[in-house]
Formats: structure tokens, C-alpha cells, sequence
């Protein structure tokens, strides 16, 4: 038993036996006492004398003895408390409906399965919401990855079966070769930061391309004229790059904003 404890129980069994309550000091002392601190050690501490807290002591195991209806000491008093307040209790539980007793506990478990309840409702409906967020994800990923392919499947059919006249003259070429640099550079610069390894990926740098083409009006204006002059093939047969088959597919693709626009 806990030194306040031991203070706490004490002063209320002295109260209800005699109508007082401990005082101060004593209180004080019992509460060292509980702490096994001898008498001296007590005195010390306190400033008092260890006389003058032997007599306090003496004071304390009278009140007690009284209250509790059994000799008590420094030797036994923390005994006593123990096995009074065991007595007590079963007493308590004896002299009492069952029900009243036992309503705290439940009460007390109620709570804390709500709060269970509560906890893994509370992960259950977050969890919901991310397979939720998961599947629009997956979705949309889906979604686009079935809009890529089938422009990868049309390019690589429109890049097979198209086939450009091309007149070679030394104006054309070197208009040809120009552009063909530019596009060049262009694809050279986007492939450093996307990967090329697969169609797909081939396809989405040959989309930026085309975007950062559609930025440029200068650059647009000059592809025009080449693929005017020369064709879309012979074009695509200047650029000196690993998708520029690709990319001349996706120009093919847009012919209503290129090829038919001269």
C-alpha cells in the first residue's frame, strides 16, 4: 500500500470513528513513517525533534488503534490497514445488491468496447475510401493506357502504309535538313528526360513533341513547308533519331492541322 494511500485511509477511519481528522503533523509523520524513515530520520527532515515525533507517533497508533478496534504500531500498522480494509470490503460486497456493485464494471467495459468500436469503424471507413481512391486511380491509369496503345497501333499502321513522293532538288534539301536538325534537337532534348525503351513511351515523347511543335509557330510554319515540298516521308528520312518513325506518325495523325493546312 502507497504511503498517500496508507495517510488517506487512516484519516478517514479516524474521522468516522471519533468525528476529527488527523492534523496536519500528523499526518506528516505517518506519511514518512509509511516511507520507512525511522524516527531521527524523520526529525531530521522535518526540523522537528525526534522526541516531539515519537510523541506524535504514540498519538497516531492511539487514534488508529481506536478507529481500526486493534492495537496498532510502527511495527504492524501497515498490516492492519491491509487486512481492515480487505474486511471492509468483503462486508461491503456482502451487505450489497449484486447489481449495484457490479454496475460500475460494466459500465465502465461498455465504454471502452464503443471506444474499440469506434477506433476500428473510424479505420474500417478510411480504408474504404482509399480502395476507393485506389480503383478511380486504376481507372483512369487504364483509361489511358488504352488511349496510348491504340495511338501507338495507329501510328505504327499509318507510318507501314503511307508513303510520300518526294522530288529531291537542293532548295528542298537543305529546308529538309534544317527543320529535320531543329526536330532533331527537339527529340534529343525531351528523350533525356523521358524514356524511350518502349511503343508507348516512344508515343508519349512523340505527343510532346508535337505539343511543344504547336507552341512554336515558326517551327510549325517550317515543318509545313517541308512536308509541302518535300513530303511527310522524306521529312521523317532527314531526322536522325531513333523515333523519328514516331514521331512522323504522329504528324500523319494530325493531318488536318498539318498536311491539310497547305
Amino acid at each position: 500500500m502507497e504511503a498517500k494511500q496508507i495517510v488517506k485511509i487512516s484519516d478517514e477511519e479516524v474521522f468516522s470513528a471519533t468525528g476529527e481528522h488527523l492534523k496536519d503533523v500528523e499526518r506528516e509523520v505517518l506519511y514518512n513513517i509509511a516511507k520507512d524513515m525511522t524516527y531521527v530520520d524523520i526529525a531530521f527532515k522535518t526540523g522537528y525533534s525526534s522526541g516531539y515525533v515519537k510523541q506524535i507517533a504514540s498519538e497516531l497508533w492511539r487514534k488508529l488503534s481506536i478507529a481500526l478496534g486493534i492495537k496498532v504500531s510502527k511495527i504492524n500498522f501497515q498490516s492492519v490497514l491491509e487486512s481492515y480494509q480487505a474486511k471492509k470490503l468483503e462486508n461491503t460486497l456482502n451487505d450489497s445488491e449484486p447489481e449495484m456493485i457490479l454496475q460500475p464494471v460494466k459500465q465502465e467495459y461498455e465504454e471502452a468496447i464503443k471506444a474499440i468500436e469506434t477506433k476500428y469503424e473510424e479505420r474500417l471507413k478510411a480504408k474504404e475510401e482509399l480502395i476507393k481512391l485506389k480503383d478511380e486511380q486504376i481507372a483512369i491509369y487504364r483509361q489511358e493506357i488504352s488511349e496510348l496503345l491504340a495511338l501507338v497501333k495507329e501510328m505504327a499502321f499509318q507510318s507501314s502504309s503511307h508513303r510520300d513522293v518526294y522530288v529531291s532538288t537542293s532548295e528542298t534539301t537543305l529546308d529538309l535538313k534544317d527543320t529535320a536538325r531543329e526536330i532533331q534537337q527537339l527529340l534529343e532534348q525531351l528523350s533525356q528526360t523521358h524514356s524511350t525503351k518502349t511503343l508507348l513511351e516512344q508515343a508519349v515523347v512523340a505527343e510532346k513533341a508535337i505539343a511543344q511543335i504547336e507552341q512554336s509557330s515558326d517551327l510549325k510554319e517550317r515543318i509545313l513547308q517541308a512536308i509541302h515540298i518535300g513530303g511527310v516521308e522524306a521529312l521523317g528520312k532527314a531526322i536522325k533519331h531513333p523515333i523519328s518513325n514516331m514521331l512522323i506518325a504522329a504528324i500523319r495523325s494530325k493531318k488536318v492541322n498539318y498536311s491539310n493546312e497547305q
